[in-house]
């Protein structure tokens, strides 16, 4: 299924049995609505539906969706975010572990720090 984001609006194009169907596509709750009023006709190529739909939504253009735009699919979308989120949440908690296990070693080696600084580093690790 093909996502596009047709001045704002998100619309889903599918070739089935030759011929191209349009659905309205919501992207939060992944559903898809067939709408029957929309013809693309079955010659059409992949490459060419971006200036089809341009054509018949025109009039919905905006400074801020100026244009129709091929998008992600959304389990596609949502599995890089994630993937993304998990990546840097791991960094951080690699980097925040090497941090207190360099204040830890350097409080070994320091006898300006006292036991119960020492007691409460140990306690945030």
């Amino acid at each position: 299924m093909l996502i596009y984001n047709v001045f704002g609006r998100h619309l889903a194009v599918k070739k089935t049995s030759g011929e191209w169907q349009v659905f309205r596509a919501d992207l939060a709750e992944r559903k898809f609505s067939r709408l029957y009023d929309i013809i693309i006709p079955d010659e059409m190529t992949e490459d060419e539906i971006p200036g089809w739909l341009g054509d018949i939504f025109h009039e919905a253009a905006s400074e801020r969706h100026p244009d129709v735009r091929r998008m992600e699919l959304p389990g596609t979308a949502l599995l890089n975010s994630a993937l993304r989120f998990q990546f840097k949440k791991k960094a951080r908690s690699r980097r925040a572990e090497r941090g207190i296990a360099r204040v830890l070693h350097t409080m070994k080696d320091s006898s300006q720090w006292t036991q119960e600084k020492k007691l409460s580093l140990r306690e945030l690790k």
